[in-house]
């Protein structure tokens, strides 16, 4: 029990620091999101946001009977120059563990983002780097680089390191192909994906599927508003 539950801790840590908080959009969009991997029910999780003017409130669920764990977090993020934006993230995070009981935390995460030229940008982001534990378990402390470029496709490519893992490099491609027409591709540790998105004035609907070499085949669903196709994002595991 005790080598289950430390793995799925990280995942769902690790799954909950995704996204620099420097990150927030400024003008008003909603959405909920669903990825479920085939065969692997614990990994299933479920996710609404809202953002407005810099703020943005999150709350995911995670898991299954056996093991489950809920978080809310409230990101805020600021500009300290023309090009420059700092973020936070309070995150309160409760896990109900079978036989365990539920165990609460509340932890902090920090990001930096930065416009370069030419359409191209820098994010550093840290999670939990105070150490913050739930229940005598240190949730995941991990460092995150990306570099994104914004042009006739959004490119982003980025690597992230948790304390106790190797390095994971990801990169996701969002390819416009028609108007209201989005494509989506990307690779990730052992895991690939895709997916289409679709937009019906200011709502958008998205579907990926995708394929991991230790967990299978998953698939998810995203539904938007106020955001633009591009904009998605969390297509991992």
């Amino acid at each position: 029990m005790g080598p289950f539950i430390s793995f799925v801790l990280f995942l769902s840590a690790s799954a909950g620091t995704s996204g620099n908080p420097a990150d927030v959009p400024r003008k008003f969009g909603s959405m909920i999101s669903s990825l479920r991997p085939f065969g692997l029910e614990v990994l299933e999780r479920t996710e609404v946001e809202v953002a407005w003017r810099g703020w943005r409130v999150r709350a995911r669920k995670f898991g299954d009977e056996r093991y489950g764990e809920f978080q809310v977090a409230l990101d805020k993020a600021t500009s300290l120059g023309r090009k420059v934006k700092f973020g936070l993230r309070l995150r309160a995070v409760a896990v109900d563990m079978e036989g365990f009981g539920r165990r609460m935390g509340i932890c902090l995460d920090l990001g930096l983002s930065g416009a370069l030229s030419g359409g191209w940008s820098l994010g550093l982001s840290a999670g939990n780097p105070l150490g913050s534990k739930v229940g005598g378990e240190r949730l995941s402390q991990d460092l995150r680089m990306e570099v994104s470029y914004a042009g006739d496709v959004k490119l982003k490519a980025g690597v992230e390191k948790e304390v106790h893992f190797p390095p994971i490099f990801w990169a996701e491609v969002a390819y416009p192909a028609a108007e209201g027409l989005c494509l989506y591709t990307g690779a990730s540790g052992q895991e690939v994906w895709a997916g289409v998105g679709v937009s019906l004035g200011r709502f958008l609907l998205v579907y990926r599927t995708g394929y991991h070499q230790a967990l299978g085949t998953s698939q998810g669903i995203c539904l938007g508003y106020g955001y633009d196709l591009e904009e998605v994002r969390d297509l991992r595991l």
